[in-house]
């Protein structure tokens, strides 16, 4: 009886864990959604520390500020996209081109 135990016992707590392990990964596909980060830039020295400086640049001189919308695709790579945000308009992409200006004149 006691060799019986010691099968069993494991085989329990085995199924347990294998069982439960797949439910979160499960929630975690469904309930996957996109992130919307608003970086509080008022100033252009404040765009130092932005991954894209020369959008931060620009929205700031369109009024608005430097947003990220980053994309979890079904490989859980996150893809960002660049742009302004503002309350009115919400978020913009911006070209990634360095085709425009980046000077900001006050």
């Amino acid at each position: 009886m006691n060799n019986l135990r010691f099968l069993i016992v494991p085989l329990l707590i085995l199924g347990y864990f294998s069982f439960f392990q797949e439910i979160p990964s499960e929630e975690r596909r469904e309930k996957k959604q996109n992130l919307l980060r608003v970086l509080p830039a008022f100033r252009p020295e404040e765009c130092d520390w932005a991954i894209r400086k020369f959008i931060c640049l620009r929205c700031l001189k369109n009024g608005k500020q430097y947003a990220q919308n980053i994309i979890f695709d079904s490989e859980d790579r996150p893809m960002r996209i660049h742009g302004c945000f503002s309350e009115r308009d919400g978020f913009i992409p911006v070209n990634e081109g360095r085709d425009h200006s980046t000077d900001f004149e006050e």
